[in-house]
């Protein structure tokens, strides 16, 4: 899998409607010697953002924490166990390398806008247990 950095936003579930709180989102967006698992928010700038992902938006998926079921773990702490996962398509504004918006994908459509940059393999499908890429 190699080094990864994350973002960190609240993001409506597009299935019930709820603010998923500090939601991430794992992106290799940046050069691989700035991936350091470093964590960006809202109006952050990221360092080394490769060109591909800079001034556009970016669809990108994510492991909802408001629809994916939680299991309770030994010392009382709720997870999400792998086989629960509920993944959503999200979308990410990048301008000259600044974190601009975090859309879910109802959101996004609203806006009419058609063209952005594809980071989600295989194609996007909703489905539990089945981890992207």
């Amino acid at each position: 899998m190699g080094m990864f950095n994350t973002i960190v936003s609240d993001i409506t579930c597009p299935k019930t409607g709820q603010v998923g709180r500090d939601t991430e989102i794992q992106i290799k967006w940046q050069a691989q010697g700035a991936r350091i698992l470093d964590v960006y928010h809202m109006d952050d700038f990221m360092p080394d953002i490769l060109p591909e992902y800079d001034n556009t938006w970016v669809r990108t998926d994510y492991i909802c924490n408001v629809c994916s079921p939680k299991t309770t773990g030994r010392d009382g702490t709720p997870y999400i166990r792998t086989a629960d996962q509920i993944w959503h398509m999200a979308f990410v504004e990048i301008r000259n390398g600044k974190v601009c918006r975090i859309l879910s994908e109802p959101e996004f459509q609203a806006l009419g806008i058609s063209e952005f940059y594809d980071d989600v393999w295989p194609p996007p499908e909703e489905t539990a247990g089945t981890s992207p890429g």
